[in-house]
């Protein structure tokens, strides 16, 4: 099963790596930064993280959100959304399919990212941050599996 989060909405570079790191530690394979320029200083921070702690994972710049989309046919694509269906009475729907595309964006509801989502689902029904959103939404997704996950290849003892 692979997990890929893609990001919308312009953010700062401390929550480029909150999202980065929260989608690694919690079980995702990848990251995507759409409509955002690349930027070196996050895919290097990525590239320290996996020497020193192991594992692999992805870090990607598009330059449009339809670019992001564009090698995902395979994927089923969750857009989490505090407008959408519950976690709780979907996730188990969700685990029935072998690669999931999380979408989180920096503003409240996108017609784009709507037209182009097989599911809308929310973590809670009031605002929260796409950290967040993201965090509880693979937690649950795991049923906390993720917390034991160990990465080969690491410097730590």
């Amino acid at each position: 099963m692979l997990i890929s989060v893609v990001v919308v909405g312009n953010c700062s570079y401390n929550s480029q790596v909150d999202l980065m790191l929260s989608a690694r530690a919690l079980g995702a394979s990848g990251i995507t930064f759409a409509a955002q320029p690349d930027n070196k200083r996050i895919v290097n921070f990525n590239k320290k993280v996996i020497k020193k702690w192991g594992g692999e994972f992805k870090v990607e710049f598009s330059r449009t959100v339809a670019d992001a989309f564009k090698d995902r046919r395979n994927y089923k694509v969750v857009y989490l959304t505090q407008f959408g269906e519950p976690l709780s009475k979907i996730a188990h729907t969700l685990k029935a399919y072998r690669n999931l595309l999380i979408v989180v964006s920096s503003k409240e509801s996108i017609k784009s990212i709507v037209d182009r989502s097989d599911f809308m689902v929310s973590v809670s029904r009031q605002p929260n941050s796409s950290t967040a959103a993201l965090s509880v939404f693979l937690h649950v997704f795991f049923e906390g599996r993720e917390l034991a996950v160990h990465f080969k290849n690491h410097e730590q003892g």
